[in-house]
């Protein structure tokens, strides 16, 4: 059985960082059979009040009250309006400051000094579970601003980049007309359209992170079968201006059904398979391989790159993260497709031996009546 420090531990853990405090007050409110929990911050000669529970509790401490316990390192008793009865005690949080926590009983039993004595065991705890509960809610704020802050930057980015990109391929077109000759200015042309589409690849990437992480993409979710949209995609990227890198693509004969949005499947897929030709050796061979399971689809993606040692694989997928070895490109390809893919119910996974190459499967459920069939197949 847990000890009364384990339990007040486990809620403060367990809750989400905006609730944590209140679900260790609630804990507390309970076990010592309050009327009402509170946790206060000193502010000057008062109180003011952070978190409680019962969060509509009827009864409200006194503030000002309160002022007595800030700073006491041992509860104290204290009597409130009417039969108000208080027990609280001063919490130095470190960074976080002076605090307070105080227990009120409307009516009936006084505190005891068994009572008095029980607070001031857990005490200790109660600082550990408070102070872990402040800085979550502190880190979770910052990161939501932090969020808001990029949010705000990649829009401002991307617009201001993708304005220029009309009037120069604007002018390269007017270029050819005037010069359809002259093959210096045909192979300019090339080099500033192929520019341009580089430019456009990375803005359409910064506006998916940014609909990624405000939660703003939408599925079309129909029947698609996963084998012919990854023949597709590895048949696109075959005959490409990347076709120096061989895609061997091994599908089943028959479908595999799978519930989700084609174009953003293909986008999912798209990114793993640039991936794997952006690492690959010249001459160098993709592997693309997919294979039904008892309940899953899986799509792997092998390449004969370098590899990736082991401290760097767990950063895979995170958005921005360096890369290991890129030449270009901003890092977040393998990001859009994890978060894709999760919109579908789905995983994704990567390996690496030592031998060199890295391999990436993508996971995502089959259709209810396909799974069934392969669960008795």
């Amino acid at each position: 059985m847990p000890t009364a420090l384990e339990s007040v531990a486990a809620c403060a853990l367990a809750a989400p960082p905006e609730d944590a405090c209140r679900r260790v007050l609630e804990r507390v409110r309970h076990d010592f059979d309050a009327d009402v929990a509170v946790l206060a911050a000193c502010d000057g000669a008062a109180g003011a009040f952070v978190d409680r529970a019962p969060a509509a509790a009827a009864l409200e401490p006194d503030a000002d009250l309160l002022a007595a316990a800030f700073g006491q390192g041992e509860p104290v008793a204290l009597h409130g309006r009417e039969s108000e009865r208080l027990l609280a005690i001063g919490l130095d949080l470190a960074e976080a400051g002076r605090w307070c926590l105080a227990l009120g009983r409307a009516a009936g039993a006084p505190w005891t000094t068994r009572d008095e004595r029980a607070l001031a065991e857990r005490a200790p705890g109660l600082r550990l579970a408070f102070a872990n509960g402040l800085l979550r809610r502190r880190l979770a704020t910052e990161r939501r601003e932090a969020v808001a802050v990029r949010e705000r930057l990649l829009g401002s980015v991307s617009h201001e980049l993708r304005n220029p990109l009309a009037p120069i391929l604007m002018w390269t077109t007017t270029l050819r007309r005037l010069r359809p000759e002259d093959r210096d200015v045909a192979r300019a042309a090339d080099a500033i359209e192929q520019a341009i589409e580089v430019a456009r690849g990375v803005l359409d990437d910064l506006a998916w992170i940014r609909r990624l992480e405000s939660g703003r993409v939408e599925l079309e979710r129909r029947p698609i079968d996963l084998a012919r949209l990854v023949a597709e995609e590895a048949d696109r990227r075959e005959v490409g201006p990347r076709a120096r890198i061989r895609v061997a693509t091994t599908v089943p004969p028959e479908p595999v059904p799978v519930e989700g949005d084609a174009a953003r499947l293909a986008r999912a897929i798209g990114a793993v398979l640039d991936n794997a030709i952006k690492f690959s050796p010249p001459d160098g061979t993709v592997r693309v391989r997919v294979v039904a399971r008892s309940a899953t689809a899986e799509v792997t993606v092998a390449d004969e790159g370098p590899g990736i040692d082991r401290e760097t694989l767990p950063e895979l997928f995170a958005p921005f993260a360096p890369s290991h070895g890129a030449r270009s490109g901003l890092g977040v390809g393998l990001a859009i497709a994890r978060s894709l893919v999760a919109l579908h119910g789905g995983h994704m996974e990567a390996s690496s031996p030592a031998g060199g190459g890295t391999s990436i499967v993508i996971a995502l459920p089959l259709l209810a009546s396909d799974a069934g069939r392969s669960a008795r197949a």
